[in-house]
């Protein structure tokens, strides 16, 4: 039998996130991401998603006002 057991939870906030990336605890080669103050691994990039991201980079670089993303860590939802 096969008892659950609930852990705590810790979120972080940017601050904390940003802190991690500066003492490299976390680096570009870490596939992860700041959501609603959980750290959470990024799934691998799939084809269609590497074609997106190439289209977005030239059209990134045919218009100087437009932006997107880059690959390092990152947040997607602030938890502060």
């Amino acid at each position: 039998m096969v008892v659950g057991v609930e852990r705590a939870r810790r979120r972080f906030t940017i601050e904390e996130y940003e802190r991690m990336v500066e003492t490299g605890i976390l680096t570009q080669d870490d596939r992860v991401e700041l959501i609603e103050g959980e750290i959470v691994e990024i799934s691998r990039t799939s084809r269609s998603c590497a074609r997106a991201r190439t289209c977005v980079g030239e059209r990134r670089r045919r218009t100087p006002c437009w932006s997107s993303r880059s690959r390092t860590p990152r947040c997607s939802t602030i938890a502060r």
